[in-house]
């Protein structure tokens, strides 16, 4: 719906940047303030909490910038 509307777009983009950006910090600050951390039963590293952050912050950013423009 949000390609072929513009209204949907640009609240879509918003809640995708939101959402990136809240989970992208969650892990910056498990790597500032480690803590335990599982996911489906699996104990989830720092080196990976480093990629996500790496990925998922700048696309959180990225998504907030469009929705503004």
């Amino acid at each position: 719906m949000a390609i072929g509307s513009a209204e949907y777009r640009v609240l879509s983009a918003m809640i995708s940047g939101v959402g990136h950006l809240s989970i992208g910090l969650l892990h910056v600050y498990r790597l500032w303030r480690p803590f335990h951390f599982e996911v489906f039963g699996h104990e989830w590293s720092r080196d990976a909490s480093l990629r996500e952050a790496a990925i998922v912050v700048p696309f959180g950013l990225l998504c907030l910038v469009v929705a503004a423009a």
